[in-house]
């Protein structure tokens, strides 16, 4: 984020009496690009450019439709947010999807403006209608699993943190035959509690399912029956795969993470 130190004073084009000089606000580098299908924005700071600033940061991923999942063409859509740790404090977004990027976009870019936190974004009362959005926008998912995280309700990890823990896998069987992390273990979130005995309660789990709710789902589950470190990754498998190692197969022997 570029604080412009310009300022303007120029004369009323009706009175001709002199104007007050104001500085030009902040610029936070909001931008939209069309990427054949996609559509790719982004405001604020970047994690990277977040930690090279000093600042205390975490991000929260989360994957919405561009509206409401009944109503016909529905897309996906991507959401990174970047804030601050502990004040909550929203510093930048990167987006990726089809239809109401830019519109939520230009959410984060004003809550950021006006120094918003997590809290007030996912306390925004935002237009709902089945065509244009869902009753909770990906906005306030976003929102919501920052304030998981902050607050300590979750703990969660992007892919790429990922070490030597034990992966559980907790979507169906059909939708990990397209794929799954290496080393990792297939139990369905509906078979969780009768197999959760084939887990052991004294190693690191993490969980994921495929953008990240049964994931959480799953957590919770496992911290209810006394599971002490249980961790659910950030965005799931459509995250994963796309920056993980090639994945095996749900069909095929578990590989072991060297």
């Amino acid at each position: 984020m570029v604080s412009a130190i310009a300022t303007t004073s120029t004369a009323s084009p009706r009175t001709g009496s002199p104007l007050h000089a104001q500085a030009a606000p902040a610029v936070l580098g909001t931008a939209i690009v069309k990427v054949f299908g996609l559509s790719v924005a982004m405001t604020g700071l970047s994690e990277s450019a977040a930690r090279r600033a000093g600042l205390n940061v975490q991000t929260a991923y989360v994957t919405g439709g561009s509206h409401a999942g009944y109503y016909p063409g529905a897309r996906p859509m991507q959401i990174k947010l970047v804030y601050e740790q502990p004040t909550g404090r929203v510093l930048g977004a990167q987006i990726v999807g089809g239809d109401g990027v830019d519109k939520r976009i230009d959410v984060i870019a004003t809550a950021i403006h006006f120094g918003g936190t997590i809290d007030d974004l996912a306390s925004l009362d935002l237009a709902y209608a089945p065509q244009f959005s869902s009753a909770r926008d990906p906005v306030h998912i976003a929102a919501f699993a920052a304030q998981n995280q902050l607050r300590g309700i979750t703990q969660a990890v992007a892919p790429m943190e990922t070490g030597d823990e034990l992966l559980v896998d907790v979507r169906t069987p059909g939708e990990c035959q397209g794929g799954m992390l290496p080393g990792a273990v297939n139990i369905p979130l509906d078979e969780l509690r009768d197999r959760m005995g084939e887990l052991d309660r004294n190693r690191r789990i993490t969980v994921y399912c495929q953008a990240g709710l049964r994931g959480y789902i799953a957590q919770r589950i496992l911290q209810q029956h006394g599971f002490a470190d249980v961790r659910n990754m950030k965005g799931g498998w459509s995250l994963a795969a796309n920056v993980m190692p090639a994945p095996g197969s749900c069909a095929g022997p578990m590989t072991v993470r060297k």
